[in-house]
């Protein structure tokens, strides 16, 4: 039997866990699968979607959030970085 090198270097719990989950077979194949889409939700030039597609997708798409813009640009938040006061009394080593 051989080994695979990464479960090597996993912890025993992980690498039992591991075993369980493809046992059971979760998700097994499922980042290999492939779903194409109809042929009549192509349009006739093959670079759009038609409106049954459209139909279709909406229930998928609708509600997305997107970031607040602010001169063209997404308006992310900028964190402060302010340090906390320490709790520990003894200097802690791993």
């Amino acid at each position: 039997m051989t080994r695979d090198k990464r479960s090597y270097y996993r912890p025993r719990r992980c690498r039992q866990a591991h075993a369980r989950q493809h046992a059971r077979g979760a998700c097994s194949g499922a980042a290999t699968q492939e779903k194409l889409l109809p042929p009549d939700f192509i349009s006739a030039d093959g670079f759009g979607i038609t409106e049954a597609a459209r139909r279709y997708l909406a229930p998928l798409i609708i509600g997305e959030s997107y970031p607040p813009f602010k001169n063209g640009l997404p308006d992310y938040v900028t964190l402060q970085n302010v340090a906390v006061p320490k709790k520990l009394a003894t200097e802690f080593t791993v």
